[in-house]
């Protein structure tokens, strides 16, 4: 009695999220046997017929229902326990069904209480991902949404699809790849954003204007409360210009902001510099702490001089550079970045 009421207080708490806690999941055998016992009869009877032993058994508590956040790298370490060991069993020449297929179904029926998912997809794989894909589009009450893929799903049911989504409550969106009119339509819902960390932006040249412009719209618009922003270089153009601007005076908790790989026009990186410079200068509130700049911008001596005195009586800044090469060899730089230091302006730089 004392064991069955202490299971139905712990197990809620121990199952809000069960991927994170410092032990060997590829040990866990009965982690296999609960997750493999959500599994179809069909799917069940394809796995025993392998060789892969699966619980008939009904569980005592619906596990699933606690859970709050999904990590598919854990769980593939959890399934793989079984799955090793029989692999080398297996005819080479026989169809293997998609393992994620039915994972997925049932993490669908339980999207309600679903609030984080992390997800590691492989470059070099001959597993079909879609699924995996469209899936994530039905998990409407995420909060953190983790993907590390370098090949994004680009077709154009996937983004008629990705149009209709809604994360009302999305507060970290961090992805490897992935193309800019697919972050806007993922963010435009999402008041509660914190974190955008995109790793790198795939551009579409014919639409690139269009989307950088809409990108930045929809932050300025919809995301007040963003604190980490990862954002493509965009064009030197007064509609970019001016909406950067409004999304530096909204975002009054922005800490972090990083430009990622955009617009490039060669003879263009001091004039886009300066601009970006005096932009960041007049429109930014004081919770920035960090800059981190693309190597498609440069800054002239003057144009930086002048940023770092407007900057004064504000938290001292960090800047990082993709490319400094163009002040290493010069000592105005060494000798402005020296003052800056010492007056409290400049927290850290790599130059």
């Amino acid at each position: 009695m004392v064991n069955r009421l202490w299971c139905e207080a712990a197990i809620p708490i121990l199952w809000r999220k069960p991927w994170y806690y410092a032990i060997n999941y590829r040990n866990k055998v009965s982690l296999f046997s609960i997750i493999t016992s959500y599994l179809s009869n069909d799917v069940k009877e394809f796995l025993t017929e392998k060789g892969i032993k699966v619980s008939n058994q009904s569980l005592v508590f619906d596990y699933l229902s606690f859970c709050k956040s999904i990590n598919i790298n854990v769980i593939d370490d959890i399934i793989s326990i079984e799955w090793e060991d029989r692999f080398d069993e297996m005819n080479d020449d026989e169809p293997m069904e998609d393992p994620y297929t039915e994972i997925f179904e049932i993490l669908k029926k339980h999207a309600i209480t679903l609030n984080h998912f992390e997800i590691s997809l492989q470059l070099y794989s001959d597993k079909n991902y879609t699924v995996i894909h469209f899936s994530i589009l039905e998990f409407y009450n995420l909060k953190t949404l983790k993907i590390s893929s370098p090949v994004p799903l680009s077709t154009f049911k996937f983004d008629e699809k990705l149009e209709t989504v809604v994360y009302r409550n999305l507060e970290i969106f961090e992805v490897d790849s992935t193309y800019i009119y697919q972050v806007t339509c993922m963010i435009k819902n999402s008041p509660y954003l914190r974190e955008l960390r995109i790793h790198d932006y795939i551009l579409d040249d014919n639409e690139f204007n269009d989307d950088t412009l809409n990108l930045i719209r929809v932050i300025n618009e919809n995301c007040f409360l963003i604190e980490h922003l990862s954002i493509p270089v965009f064009p030197l153009l007064e509609n970019h210009l001016t909406e950067f601007g409004k999304l530096l005076k909204k975002c009054q908790k922005l800490r972090l902001l990083q430009f990622r790989k955009g617009y490039y026009e060669e003879g263009k990186e001091l004039e886009f510099g300066e601009n970006l410079l005096d932009v960041l200068a007049r429109e930014t509130s004081t919770s920035l702490r960090r800059i981190e700049i693309s190597h498609y911008i440069i800054f002239s001596l003057k144009a930086f001089e002048t940023f770092l005195e407007k900057w004064k009586g504000q938290p001292a800044i960090t800047i990082l550079m993709d490319e400094f090469y163009f002040c290493q060899n010069d000592d105005s730089y060494k000798k402005l970045i020296s003052k800056y230091k010492n007056e409290g302006v400049i927290k850290d730089i790599n130059m």
